[in-house]
C-alpha cells in the first residue's frame, strides 16, 4: 500500500514539472500557445540571442525559409538546426521585427502571411493558430513586400493583384491582427497607381511609401498611431503619388536618418533620389542630368542603405551589385574602381542577384541569388570596407557562395537581442 502511495505521488510531481517545463522554456509569454515547431531548439524567446546575426532567405522553388548564423569575423554563414523551414508556400517576402522577437513570410500564391516566433539560436517557430487569430493570416491578392514600423506594432503588406496595402497590428506574442481602413479590409494605393512591389517607412513611422511597377509611381500615406493610413495631400508642386521618373519600380529604401528615399527603376537600369520633406511628400532632387543615375548593370531589382547613411548598394539582376557614395545632398555617386576590385561588383557566373541585406553591424553584405549553375540558388557575402563602402568577397574557402533552396526571392539579416 504504501509503495503504491509514493508511486502515485511520483507520478503526480512528474506531471507537474512536465505541465511547467513550456513555461520555463518560453518566458517570457508562457501560455500563449507553441503552435506549430514545438520546442527543440527554442530556449527563451526574448531573451539574448546566442546566435548573434541571422540571415534568413526566402526560398519561392521550395516553398521553405532557409536560415543561418554568420560568423562576425570571416562573414560565414552556418545553417540553423532544422533550417530549411518548411510548409511556406511560395514566399515572396519577408520581415523581422526590431525588437527580434518575430517573422513575418509573405505567401504570394496562397494570399496569407505567415507569422513565426524567433528562438535564440534563430530557429523559425510557427505561430499559433486559432479561429479567431487564424496563421497565416488572409490579406490580399499577391503579397509582394513587407514592411515593420519600428516600434514593431504594424506589419504592412503590399499587395500587387489587389492594388492595396494590407496593415496588420501586430499582438504581444507575435499574432497579426488586421487593421480595417476607410475604404474596407484594405488600403488602395491611389489614383492611377497599379501593382505595389515595394515598401518603406520613415524611422518616425509617421510615413508609408509604396511603390508601384506598372505604373511607376511612389505614393505616400500618413500612419497614426491605430495604423490606419491616409493618403497625404499634395502641397505646392508636390505631387501624391509622385513619378520615380524611370520605369519598372522594383524596390524602395529610405537613409538611417529618412531624411532620403532611394527607388530602383527595374526597367531603366536606374536609380532615382528624393528628398523627403516634413509633410512626407517627396521632392525629387535636381540636378535633373545626374538623377536619376545610372546603377551600371541591367535590372535593378533590390537596394539597401549602409548603417552609417553613406553608401548604397543595389543588386542588379544582370548579374553584378553596384556600389554608391552619398553625398550631403543625398545624391549617389558610383565608387570609382580602385585597386583592381571592379565596381559593379560581379556575383558568381550563372547566378541571377534577386536581393541584398546588410548585416546590423554594417560589416557584412550578403546578396540572395537565383542560380542557373548549381542545383537551387546561392548567398553571396561580402565584407563592407570601412570608409570606402567597396565589396571584398568572403573566402570561397568558407563555402562561398553558400547554398540555399531552389529559387531564392528576399533576404533579410536579424542582429543579436538586447
Amino acid at each position: 500500500m504504501w509503495q503504491e502511495r509514493m508511486l502515485r505521488i511520483s507520478r503526480i510531481r512528474r506531471s507537474r514539472f512536465a505541465w511547467l517545463l513550456p513555461c520555463l522554456l518560453l518566458v517570457p509569454g508562457c501560455g500563449d500557445g507553441g503552435g506549430e515547431g514545438g520546442l527543440g531548439g527554442l530556449g527563451a524567446i526574448g531573451g539574448e540571442r546566442t546566435a548573434g546575426t541571422i540571415v534568413y532567405v526566402t526560398n519561392s522553388g521550395s516553398n521553405s525559409v532557409s536560415g543561418y548564423t554568420a560568423n562576425a569575423l570571416t562573414g560565414g554563414l552556418t545553417a540553423i538546426a532544422g533550417s530549411p523551414f518548411p510548409d511556406v508556400p511560395t514566399p515572396s517576402a519577408i520581415a523581422t521585427s526590431a525588437n527580434g522577437l518575430f517573422a513575418y513570410v509573405a505567401n504570394s500564391q496562397t494570399n496569407r502571411v505567415t507569422a513565426f516566433r524567433i528562438g535564440t539560436n534563430g530557429a523559425l517557430l510557427r505561430g499559433e493558430s486559432t479561429a479567431g487569430n487564424p496563421n497565416p493570416v488572409q490579406v490580399g491578392t499577391t503579397p509582394r513586400a513587407l514592411a515593420i514600423s519600428k516600434d514593431s506594432q504594424f506589419l504592412y503588406v503590399a499587395n500587387s493583384g489587389s492594388d492595396d496595402v494590407t496593415v496588420l497590428k501586430i499582438g504581444t506574442v507575435g499574432v497579426l491582427t488586421p487593421v480595417p481602413q476607410a475604404e474596407g479590409r484594405s488600403k488602395p494605393v491611389g489614383a492611377g497607381a497599379s501593382s505595389p512591389v515595394a515598401l518603406a517607412i520613415t524611422p518616425n513611422g509617421r510615413f508609408l511609401y509604396v511603390a508601384t511597377s506598372t505604373s511607376s509611381l511612389i505614393t505616400v500615406f500618413q500612419v497614426d498611431s491605430s495604423g490606419v493610413l491616409t493618403l497625404v495631400p499634395q502641397s505646392g508642386p508636390g505631387t501624391n503619388p509622385i513619378s520615380s521618373s524611370g520605369t519598372g519600380l522594383t524596390a524602395l529604401a529610405l537613409s538611417p536618418n529618412g531624411q532620403f528615399l532611394y527607388v530602383t527603376n527595374g526597367a531603366s537600369n536606374t536609380v532615382s533620389t528624393f528628398r523627403v520633406e516634413p509633410s512626407g511628400l517627396l521632392t525629387l532632387i535636381p540636378p535633373a542630368s545626374s538623377n536619376p543615375v545610372s546603377t551600371g548593370g541591367t535590372t535593378p531589382n533590390s537596394l539597401t542603405v549602409g548603417v552609417d547613411g553613406g553608401h548604397l548598394y543595389v543588386a542588379n539582376g544582370g548579374g553584378t551589385v553596384s556600389v554608391f557614395g552619398i553625398g550631403s545632398d543625398g545624391l549617389p555617386t558610383l565608387v570609382p574602381v580602385s585597386g583592381g576590385a571592379p565596381n559593379p561588383v560581379p556575383t558568381p557566373t550563372g547566378s541571377t542577384p534577386v536581393a541584398l541585406s546588410i548585416s546590423p553591424d554594417g560589416q557584412l553584405l550578403y546578396v540572395a541569388n537565383r542560380a542557373t549553375s548549381v542545383s537551387g540558388g546561392t548567398i553571396s557575402a561580402y565584407t563592407i570596407v570601412s570608409g570606402t563602402g567597396a565589396l571584398i568577397p568572403v573566402t570561397q574557402l568558407l563555402g562561398n557562395p553558400f547554398r540555399a533552396e531552389n529559387a531564392p526571392s528576399a533576404i533579410v539579416t536579424l542582429g543579436p537581442t538586447s
